[in-house]
């Protein structure tokens, strides 16, 4: 039986021999690596590289960077770790890397930075030839059935596992446990990585040995520890498919444990599980009480306590949980893929290269811990995400890019110091209602209304001249002139003037404007009447937000209240009649033609501003009591049901948001992503349809 340092050994010598004479750097501070230098002392392995431990000294090699590795004149890096993790680490150093054109090696000889781009379809092959039902009968066969418990059984919400450790560290400088510039993730780590080339080490053991030589006294180690275990608890969540089939097992009478590389002991693994609702495990093998990894010998450990029986182990790290668990003598192991190489996998890998900041990685953990919880999505999917409801599509796909607008705008009303913002109808309704839940959790410097704003209710009280009605009527409409003179501007059919011969449409609705005109100045007396119920004040310094637009509605509002007015929207395009109004915009400023800025909402905004509307009509103008004059619904009652759907999912994830965190730090180019990930080419087709919508643009007189 070969050992793990036989194979690193064998692998090392049969991938790297063109290296021998060549300045080489290992990314790795692992007992592999200490094996390697003295395996290989004739190699000029020149330096070694971590993540936390640049600048240090390890046996007797620098840790450097990137940069520091380009400017030694390094000619290759080695990744030497899990197989699980060497994505992570690449992704870690991929854009200096080739920047610097250092090529990346792991262990197997592959470089990482010249991969071939694998087709969908090709990467799928895994998970067909490990469907629920190849399982299902290897179940049968067995006896006893091990399953793995981190990235199998249970999950983080968050990308990494040592993210727990910086949100640790936020937690303890926030309850002046740590000092602000105290490095606690970096000394955790360092502390994990020294006691495991002992072996496998308890969480008490590495604690302890953070306070021999981590600068931390005992009291607070205990502190630390008692918050990191706290923190892991609130970041666990079940894979339930995966609970599912433990359950399957139980019930058919199999013998079910878990074996686990961990920290964590048995006792209080069996407690986490069983907050989970995991309960009637047999045994509980862990690393760190059995004093040896799965690479070292935990599989004996698990054989000698089933003698003579047939076992069947479960898990998702390729090298421990199958290529050792076969080494070690298992009878039959399967595979499943942990949520994050899921996601490498999937459609939608473009999510992991946002990774630099832990509130992108927490969000991202998020996302996988709700959509793709399930190892056998990608049976019936082909690698593209599936949203279960409505619900799900608010919750789990909007709800961040929502939030991330919405903690930009209040920052912005805030630095222009906005006394009053206006949400126009029906864009607004849903930001209104997000506004509401910011208010319980902070106090807002500036009031805000859900006011009546459509293009054709604000037109109709803005126009003051024929050259207003005329650049009215050059806008976008999918009709003829008669039809437009009677849905834009609001014209009985009666009243339309016949059509002279040979007559262009634009003389001939420039015949009508002054009839259209006739009636601006009630429409607009009943306007203003209607925003003053709303606390539309002159004395306010007011802004208005809107979705995507040129800006028609605030255009016409500042005719309205003969006031500039200060945008702000998701996305605004360029004209060349708005280039005088004061608009920013969230994601980017652009032609309706084009998309140089790669927004990726511009794809598929007329989905998400139906997702955003009100459940109300479409406004067509105020009455003379100031009352909302509406067109006839068009949406169907299971469309406004799921429109229902979607926004309470959006409301009840923005609550989490609010109640854990009170803010939202997701940057708006992840939200932009996981936003565009509803659109078909990411998200497999429901056959509810809840995305079969027709969309009417009424202003337009079309649909989509």
């Amino acid at each position: 039986m070969q050992s793990e340092a036989e194979y690193i050994i064998s692998e090392f010598k049969k991938n790297f021999s063109q290296y021998s004479h060549e300045k080489l750097v290992i990314y790795g501070l692992g007992q592999n690596t200490k094996i390697l230098l003295e395996a290989f002392p004739e190699y000029r392995i020149i330096a070694l590289m971590d993540e936390v431990r640049t600048g240090e000294s390890v046996w007797g090699l620098p840790v450097i960077g990137c940069e520091e590795a380009h400017d030694r004149d390094a000619r290759a890096i080695l990744i030497l770790a899990r197989a699980s993790n060497v994505p992570i680490i690449y992704r870690r150093i991929a854009k200096d890397c080739r920047r610097y054109r250092i090529p990346v090696y792991d262990i197997h000889g592959k470089r990482m930075d010249q991969q071939p781009q694998k087709s969908k379809a090709v990467s799928m092959e895994f998970y067909q030839a490990h469907r629920k039902d190849v399982l299902m009968e290897k179940i049968r066969q067995a006896e006893v059935v091990s399953f793995d418990i981190f990235d199998t059984l249970l999950m983080r919400k968050v990308l990494y596992p040592t993210d727990i450790f910086l949100l640790v560290e936020k937690q303890a400088k926030e309850k002046g446990i740590l000092e602000s510039t105290f490095p606690f993730a970096k000394k955790r780590r360092m502390a994990e990585q020294e006691q495991s080339l002992q072996g496998s080490p308890t969480i008490h053991a590495i604690y302890q040995k953070m306070t021999e030589s981590g600068g931390i006294p005992k009291e607070t180690a205990d502190m630390l520890k008692a918050l990191e275990l706290e923190e892991e608890r609130r970041q666990m969540v079940l894979r339930p498919e995966v609970a599912e089939i433990l359950q399957h097992c139980m019930e058919q009478g199999k013998t079910v444990c878990c074996t686990s590389d961990m920290y964590m002991p048995g006792g209080l693994l069996g407690e986490i599980l069983r907050e989970h609702h995991i309960e009637g495990l047999d045994a509980i093998f862990v690393s760190c009480e059995e004093g040896a990894f799965k690479r070292e010998g935990l599989f004996q450990v698990l054989k000698r306590h089933y003698p003579g029986k047939r076992i069947l182990h479960i898990g998702d790290d390729e090298e421990a949980d199958v290529r050792f668990a076969r080494q070690f003598g298992v009878d039959d192991v399967f595979p499943i893929h942990s949520a994050r190489k899921m996601l490498e996998d999937s459609v939608a890998s473009e999510l992991l290269e946002f990774t630099e900041t832990l509130e992108d990685r927490q969000e991202i953990g998020r996302f996988l811990a709700r959509q793709m919880a399930d190892p056998f999505l990608f049976e019936g999917t082909a690698g593209k995400l599936e949203p279960r409801s409505a619900y799900d599509a608010g919750h789990d796909f909007l709800e961040p890019l929502m939030g991330s607008f919405l903690e930009w705008l209040v920052e912005a009303c805030e630095a222009d110091r906005i006394d009053l913002l206006m949400l126009g109808a029906r864009d607004g309704w849903l930001l209104t209602k997000l506004l509401d839940i910011v208010s319980r959790y902070r106090n807002l410097p500036f009031a805000y209304r859900y006011v009546p704003a459509s293009r054709t209710a604000c037109m109709l009280a803005g126009m003051e001249s024929s050259e207003d009605v005329m650049f009215a009527s050059s806008q976008a409409f999918a009709g003829t002139e008669e039809e437009m003179l009677v849905r834009r501007f609001r014209l009985r059919e009666d009243e339309l003037l016949p059509r002279k011969q040979g007559e262009s449409g634009k003389s001939y609705i420039s015949r009508h404007a002054g009839m259209i005109l006739s009636r601006t100045g009630e429409y607009r007396r009943n306007y203003k009447k209607a925003l003053q119920a709303h606390g539309v004040e002159g004395r306010q310094k007011k802004a208005y937000f809107d979705f995507v637009s040129s800006g028609t509605c605030q255009f016409w509002m500042e005719r309205i209240l003969g006031e500039r007015l200060k945008g702000y929207y998701f996305v605004h395009f360029l004209q060349p009649w708005n280039g005088g109004m004061d608009i920013e915009p969230f994601l980017a400023r652009t032609s309706p033609m084009q998309n140089e800025q790669g927004c990726r909402l511009l794809e598929s905004y007329f989905l998400i501003e139906s997702m955003m509307s009100s459940p109300f009509p479409f406004l067509l103008c105020l009455g003379k009591d100031g009352g909302e004059v509406y067109e006839k619904e068009h949406r169907s009652k299971e469309e406004l049901g799921h429109l229902k759907e979607i926004q309470q999912g959006i409301q009840d994830a923005f609550c989490e948001r609010m109640e854990n965190s009170g803010t939202c730090k997701v940057s708006k180019e992840l939200a932009d992503l996981l936003a565009s990930c509803l659109q078909e080419k990411y998200s497999a087709k429901r056959k509810s349809g809840i995305f079969d919508w027709d969309i009417e643009d009424e202003f337009c007189n079309r649909k989509f």
